[in-house]
């Protein structure tokens, strides 16, 4: 019988698994949005991005874009410097999914596991970071996507002392410096909040020429780093810039996708405010040793 595998894709299956993503909206609007940034040569070297489809054993090539079981992988991102993220099928996963997946992730690496869906994370992945000798450090979070009926240009009616447009790279100091950015604190971070800003789609509030707020689309397909300056709250920008970055990742052809904290309400509220609507539970996994050394893979 033949094994199964994870299978790298190529720049002439990404049509293919672009179809397959889209039939399977909205739970596949993340790993739908990497790709089509992907081919849209967004990323560059320093944002390495590879996707990977299961190939059954038993079924065959073909029947992979039916179902797909899709891992992304990125080295690094803004978020760590080794980061796994998935679109599971919707018929479930089978043992040896599992098992491929476990000899697909380089556990050596301390890898992160963004934005997994909790299924996965109750099911499979909390149990695989215990066998390889780790407590995982979860932090349960919301994700959201915004229909495109529902996006609007998020120009205000603030006045002339408020403009809303992309971010720069004078920029980077400021948004390097929040307290939001440094949850996610790593030696690549300023780098790849960088080539986001240079590369991605970003939206900040200016009043007065100052910025008060600020939005990434980040290389996880996610709207990332929603952050209004204390002085600047309770006045609407984060609304607005939100409304402004949803209308710029559609014309990247993405869908405007967020993720918050299970225990953020007040950016919750917003996010439905607006006419985001809940896609699913997931959780965001990081893989902390409880030894220096993670066990040898058998």
């Amino acid at each position: 019988m033949t094994e199964g595998r994870f299978d790298l894709v190529n720049e002439v299956d990404l049509v293919k698994l672009e179809d397959a993503l889209v039939q399977k909206l909205p739970l596949s609007g993340q790993m739908l949005n990497i790709l089509r940034l992907k081919k849209l040569g967004k990323f560059t070297d320093e944002t390495s991005v590879l996707l990977y489809i299961y190939v059954d054993g038993e079924k065959g090539d073909t029947a992979k874009w039916e179902d797909p079981f899709t891992v992304c992988i990125q080295e690094p991102n803004m978020h760590g410097l080794y980061v796994i993220l998935i679109d599971f099928p919707a018929a479930g996963l089978s043992s040896d999914m599992i098992r491929d997946f476990e000899k697909l992730v380089k556990w050596e690496r301390n890898p992160l596991f963004y934005a997994m869906p909790d299924q996965f994370c109750d099911n499979y992945l909390v149990p695989l970071c215990l066998k390889w000798g780790a407590e995982p450090k979860r932090v349960k979070c919301e994700m959201y996507a915004l229909t495109v009926k529902n996006v609007e240009s998020g120009q205000n009616d603030y006045d002339h002392s408020v403009r809303i447009g992309p971010l720069t790279e004078a920029n980077v100091e400021q948004a390097v410096a929040t307290d939001l950015t440094k949850f996610w604190q790593h030696r690549e971070n300023r780098r790849q909040i960088e080539l986001s800003i240079r590369n991605l789609a970003t939206r900040g509030a200016f009043v007065n020429g100052i910025l008060a707020a600020f939005a990434f689309l980040s290389p996880a397909g996610l709207m990332n780093n929603v952050w209004t300056e204390p002085p600047y709250r309770r006045r609407g920008l984060s609304a607005t810039i939100i409304q402004s970055l949803s209308g710029a990742i559609m014309e990247l052809g993405c869908i405007p996708m967020a993720q918050c904290a299970a225990t953020n309400d007040s950016v919750r509220r917003l996010f439905m405010k607006l006419g985001f609507t809940l896609v699913r539970k997931t959780s965001s996994v990081t893989f902390q040793p409880k030894q220096k050394q993670v066990r040898k893979r058998e």
